[in-house]
């Protein structure tokens, strides 16, 4: 498959403070993605170069190889579920909708009705009167609905109950069945989405750390514990992310290929995505 977006050494920074340090990646089209990071890690300003609302310093932003700065023929392409969506307080819910139809062609009216009744939104309410929850739920049904090739959801459940929460998540993955778009959730609840994404990019201050499928990345994610000698004896040679020691007894998490041989005085298990984040970002 094509990548639907690429980054080429792109740097950021407001004023002294480097936000995003000669970063390169691609988000390959019809998948998944999680971008995991926790706050202030550089993930909104990556996706905010994506939609085109900053500038970058240097580098290189490409959404389906076209230069994404100033194109409205890539942008209609992006939809952009962010925290910071600007709304007239006194449009309605349907006005919202009928607005956006004029401007990503695919987006379906019908189908953001019927998210309305699922979620319980009052297509007459005007945004203005909508709790904080319901503003976020306007919004994911806008970014539902919009069929656009790629869309992006910035911390898409904050506000919202568990009950709200899984049905967000039903429907995208519902919806991504339907249209195998490029899907991208920036979020630092990183269990919560783990079983969602198919690919996910872990960044940290401004650098990526891990970048690729989740499985391949949990296949070599490992919680080494036991009695020091033999721990370290075993990691010697890996790729160890943390470790620590105390009365004698070693704790590693590594990222590496390993044969998982029974060894008496150590105990070897898998980590998940949130642990092994942990690890790369305490260290």
């Amino acid at each position: 498959m094509e990548n639907s977006i690429v980054f080429k050494n792109v740097s950021k920074s407001y004023g002294k403070i480097n936000v995003l340090d000669n970063i390169s990646f691609s988000i390959e089209e019809g998948k998944i993605y999680g971008l995991i990071g926790r706050n202030g890690a550089g993930k909104t300003t990556i996706l905010n170069l994506i939609a085109d609302r900053i500038f970058k310093e240097s580098g290189e932003v490409k959404v389906f190889n076209e230069d994404v700065h100033e194109n409205e023929k890539a942008l209609r392409k992006i939809y952009f579920m962010s925290e910071n969506i600007y709304m007239i307080k006194s449009m309605k819910v349907k006005e919202f909708f009928y607005w956006m139809s004029k401007f990503y062609k695919n987006f379906d009216v019908n189908y953001a009705k019927e998210l309305c009744k699922k979620f319980d939104l009052d297509i007459n309410k005007k945004f203005g009167y909508l709790s904080t929850g319901y503003k976020t739920i306007y919004k994911i049904i806008g970014a539902l609905a919009s069929n656009a090739e790629i869309i992006i959801y910035d911390e898409p459940v904050l506000g919202l109950d568990v009950n709200h929460r899984e049905l967000f998540y039903k429907e995208l993955l519902k919806s991504y069945d339907k249209n195998e778009n490029t899907i991208i959730i920036s979020t630092h609840l990183i269990e919560e989405v783990s079983g969602i994404i198919e690919k996910a990019i872990l960044i940290n201050k401004g650098n990526i750390i891990l970048d690729g499928y989740v499985d391949e990345i949990l296949f070599k994610s490992f919680k080494i514990s036991g009695e020091s000698r033999a721990v370290e004896e075993f990691i010697e040679n890996k790729n160890v992310i943390s470790k620590e020691n105390f009365n004698g007894i070693t704790k590693a998490v590594i990222y590496d290929e390993i044969e998982e041989k029974a060894i008496s005085e150590i105990k070897i298990e898998k980590i998940k995505l949130q642990d092994l984040y942990l690890s790369f970002t305490n260290r």
